[in-house]
C-alpha cells in the first residue's frame, strides 16, 4: 500500500458516509459543535435537547446539515428517553454512535446541597448516560458503534463549591469503563472525554455575571487560555468514528494542560 493509499484511508475512516449519530445537549456549547463537525464529516445528525426553541432552529441551520433529525426530550427521565428509542428506531435500523453532552452544574458546598439539588444534578449529567446507553445500546451494537461520553476534568480532581458536578462527572468516567467492559465482546466501543475551560455559552454566561473570572480560568491552563467548544468537539467526534477502531474505555483529557501542573504562573 502506498503513502497515498493510506492517507485516503484515514480520511476515509473519519468520515460517516451519511451514518446517524446521536447527540444530546445538541442546541448549544459543546453539543452544538459536535454536530457541526459531524455535518462536516458526512455524518445525519440526530440531535437532542430539552430546549424546544433552540431545536425549532435545526432545520434551519448549516451547523445540523439537510438530512438532521431534531428531538426534543429530556434525557434524564426513563420516560423520554424509551419514547425517544421509539421514535428514531422508526427511522434507524442502527446506530453509528451516541455522543452524550447533555449536563449542568451546580456550585454548591457539601455543607449547603440540598438532597434535591443532588438528585436533579446526578439524573442529568449521570443518569442521562445509563439511560441512553441501556436504551440505544441494541441499535448501536447493530451497527458496531460506539459511545462517548462528556465528563470534565472536574470529575478527575476536587473543586470546591461543585461537590455534586464533580461527584457526577467522576461518575461518568468509570460508569464509561464499566459499559466498555460490557458491551467490548460485541464490537461496541465506549470512551469518555475530560474538558478543561471551555467557552461555552453557559461559561460565558458566569463570567458576564460575576460568578466566575476569566482570566483566572485561563491561567490555570498551560496555554494560557480557554477553548472552543470546536476544539473539543474535534476529539469527541474522532472517538465516535472509525478512526479510533481500537481506543475503548479509555478517558481522554482536553484542557490545555490544566491538570498538567498545580497553578497559574508566576
Amino acid at each position: 500500500m502506498t503513502a497515498r493509499q493510506e492517507d485516503n484511508e484515514t480520511l476515509a475512516a473519519l468520515r460517516f458516509d451519511g451514518a446517524p449519530v446521536i447527540v444530546t445537549g445538541a442546541g448549544a456549547g459543546i453539543g452544538q459543535a459536535c454536530c457541526e463537525v459531524l455535518t462536516d464529516l458526512g455524518a445525519t445528525v440526530i440531535a437532542v435537547d430539552f430546549n424546544e426553541e433552540i431545536l425549532a432552529n435545526i432545520s434551519n441551520s448549516a451547523i445540523y446539515g439537510e438530512n438532521a433529525k431534531a428531538f426534543v426530550a429530556d434525557v434524564s427521565s426513563e420516560a423520554d428517553v424509551a419514547n425517544l428509542k421509539a421514535e428514531i428506531e422508526r427511522s434507524y435500523d442502527s446506530i453509528t454512535a451516541v455522543i452524550n453532552v447533555a449536563g449542568t452544574n451546580d456550585n454548591t458546598s457539601v455543607r449547603k446541597l440540598s438532597l434535591e439539588q443532588w438528585n436533579r444534578i446526578m439524573a442529568t449529567n449521570l443518569t442521562s448516560v445509563f439511560l441512553m446507553t441501556r436504551e440505544f445500546l441494541p441499535l448501536v451494537e447493530r451497527g458496531r458503534g460506539s459511545f462517548v461520553n462528556i465528563a470534565s476534568t472536574y470529575g478527575l480532581v476536587g473543586v470546591k463549591n461543585n461537590t455534586s458536578y464533580c461527584s457526577s462527572k467522576a461518575g461518568i468516567i468509570n460508569l464509561t469503563r464499566q459499559i466498555a467492559t460490557e458491551v467490548g465482546s460485541a464490537g461496541v466501543r465506549a470512551n469518555s472525554v475530560c474538558p478543561g475551560p471551555t467557552l461555552t455559552p453557559r461559561r460565558q454566561s458566569s463570567f458576564d455575571s460575576g460568578r466566575s473570572n476569566r482570566a483566572e480560568a485561563e491561567q490555570r491552563t498551560l496555554l494560557g487560555r480557554m477553548a472552543s467548544p470546536l476544539e473539543i468537539a474535534r476529539v469527541i467526534v474522532f472517538l465516535a468514528s472509525n478512526a479510533a477502531s481500537y481506543v475503548t474505555g479509555a478517558t481522554f483529557v482536553v484542557d490545555g494542560g490544566q491538570l498538567a501542573f498545580i497553578g497559574p504562573h508566576d
